[in-house]
């Protein structure tokens, strides 16, 4: 629809032309509306599914594998929508649900330029959906889909954790936007063969989960 705007401009104030636009505007606007829920519901599935028949090495492979692929895919239909205060929202929440939430301490470092204010291109919306779940630290899935929104553009989310100090979360994002190249899941025969995983067994002894008694052990 961009190419429509190349258009001369007394055709595109034509009523006709105008009822195309909006025609496919409205439609925009109700595929987004109709999958805002698509996250919680597919997890809320995923639960279920484990609660009903258990969990397998191999099949929390493929499921993993898809549900990667099919959020990237939801992300790049999202990508400029919803721009909020990542923050905000989730002391909101923490508020609501905590009754107390902590306050933000923002250290900022300029290598290039140091005093001045770091400027980066990016989605406000990816950055928001990152930031938010961080700091809302909440039922699970939100991380993996925060990771996704950064391995869209070739970045990436690391946690790294160390006992008795705490976990600390790196976002990383490309800064040039020339090196910001949308990364997207094709559907091929590597793809297909993914989820033909063969079930072979495990190369890994599994212990007792009792003691063994070496009294009674005897070697040869």
């Amino acid at each position: 629809m961009k190419e429509i705007n190349l258009l001369p401009d007394n055709l595109l104030k034509m009523p006709s032309i105008k009822l195309v636009q909006s025609c496919f505007t409205d439609t925009v606007i109700t595929i987004r509306n109709r999958h805002n829920d698509v996250i919680p519901t597919m997890a809320q599935g995923v639960v279920e599914y484990k609660d009903s028949f258990g969990v397998d090495p191999v099949t929390s492979q493929n499921v993993q594998y898809f549900l990667d692929r099919f959020y990237m895919s939801r992300i790049s239909i999202r990508m400029l929508l919803n721009q909020h205060n990542g923050y905000e929202n989730a002391k909101h929440l923490c508020d609501l649900y905590y009754v107390s939430s902590p306050e933000l301490e923002l250290a900022e470092f300029n290598a290039k330029n140091p005093g001045q204010p770091i400027q980066v291109v990016y989605v406000p919306s990816h950055l928001y959906h990152m930031v938010f779940e961080l700091f809302k630290a909440g039922f699970g899935f939100g991380l993996p889909i925060s990771k996704l929104y950064a391995r869209y553009f070739q970045g990436d989310l690391k946690l790294y954790s160390l006992e008795g100090y705490g976990t600390d979360a790196v976002i990383y994002i490309k800064a040039l936007s020339t090196e910001s190249i949308e990364r997207l899941p094709v559907y091929n025969k590597s793809a297909w063969k993914h989820y033909k995983t063969n079930h072979e067994a495990d190369d890994w002894c599994v212990p007792s989960s009792e003691p063994k008694d070496m009294t009674t052990f005897r070697s040869n």
